[in-house]
């Protein structure tokens, strides 16, 4: 279970980095008002929110299936 926590680390950590682009992006659009900060700010965004998707789609628990039991239909 170890080796699952450790799948996502480096997406997980990439899409912080994302986050805080996105955020001072924002920062700068706010101040500036230039379209293109809102550009980068959108999608730094979006790059973030898929890399945490993809993390938490490849980290989660897959079912244990005991090869060794029968199933009986019944």
């Amino acid at each position: 279970m170890v080796f699952g926590r450790r799948r996502g680390r480096w997406p997980s950590g990439i899409a912080a980095v994302f986050t805080l682009a996105a955020f001072f992006n924002g920062l700068s659009f706010a101040d500036y008002g230039e379209d293109f900060s809102s550009l980068i700010m959108a999608s730094c965004w979006l790059i973030a929110v898929a890399l945490v998707v993809f993390s938490l789609a490849r980290t989660r628990p897959q079912p244990a299936i005991d090869p060794r039991r029968k199933r009986h239909h019944g």
